[in-house]
């Protein structure tokens, strides 16, 4: 089963690679369905993300489809992979260390520093959550 569904993601892959490739201005059938598809991961990625979506998208995706593959080989009968601790640590890895690689590169460390240390004094490294400043 789980080769038919990675079957049916190629064959979807490569017959909307083509049609997007002679794509038409006002889209009808396939095409519709398939920019329906990109403006929903899009749209789902920017309001979480704001202007760093761009870079993102299409790692939040592909975590996006194969999750929602997973759960729905479970609702047919198999054991879906994220219920393995391999799949899902692994996945988790991942994001961890892709976002704490971004938050270094665009951010100094003390900007870093005194963001995890708020409302308290920089110089007290007690980290809390932010919630209590509101």
């Amino acid at each position: 089963m789980y080769l038919l569904f990675s079957w049916f993601l190629l064959i979807f892959s490569i017959v909307a690679h083509v049609k997007l490739k002679k794509a038409e201005d006002v889209p009808t059938g396939f095409q519709n369905v398939v920019e329906f598809i990109v403006e929903l991961l899009n749209s789902m990625v920017v309001g979480s993300m704001g202007r760093w979506a761009p870079k993102f998208v299409n790692y939040i995706s592909t975590i996006f489809i194969f999750i929602l593959f997973s759960n729905i080989s479970g609702l047919l009968g198999l054991r879906p992979p994220t219920a393995d601790y391999g799949t899902t640590f692994a996945l988790g890895i991942m994001t961890f260390i892709l976002i704490h690689y971004n938050q270094f590169k665009h951010q100094s460390g003390k900007q870093i520093w005194t963001d995890m240390c708020s409302p308290l004094p920089p110089w007290l490294p007690i980290w809390v959550p932010n919630q209590l400043d509101k």
